[in-house]
């Protein structure tokens, strides 16, 4: 699927949902979703990645799934998962994955690094 249909179906779950607010960013050819501020979803010519908790990745993986790893040399996710094809596709079920990735970063939100004293 390519970056916009992705957003597309990522923007689709949001619909039912008005009261949290969805923001995109741009990075490095692909884009990073954000739900009120928080990093959820990795957006790349790998698919869509939901970050989620030791559970959900655990269920995602057996439901088909794949950790996050841009590059075949490059490191794998501790956090994101690359969601199937065919659940991006079933917009219901794809809905109940972006809201526990939601649920998951609103309550264990991302730590700020420290700034360097220079």
């Amino acid at each position: 699927m390519s970056l916009e249909i992705l957003k597309i179906q990522l923007q689709r779950a949001f619909d039912d949902t008005p009261e949290r607010e969805l923001s995109f960013k741009s990075m490095f050819g692909g884009a990073c979703a954000y739900i009120n501020g928080n990093v959820f979803a990795s957006i790349s010519n790998v698919g869509l990645a939901l970050k989620l908790g030791a559970k959900g990745q655990k269920e995602l993986l057996e439901a088909g799934g794949k950790m996050l790893q841009y590059e075949p040399d490059a490191p794998v996710s501790k956090s994101y998962v690359v969601v199937p094809p065919e659940i991006v596709e079933d917009r219901e079920l794809f809905s109940q994955w972006v809201n526990q990735s939601t649920e998951y970063v609103q309550h264990n939100p991302s730590k700020k690094s420290a700034k360097r004293k220079k």
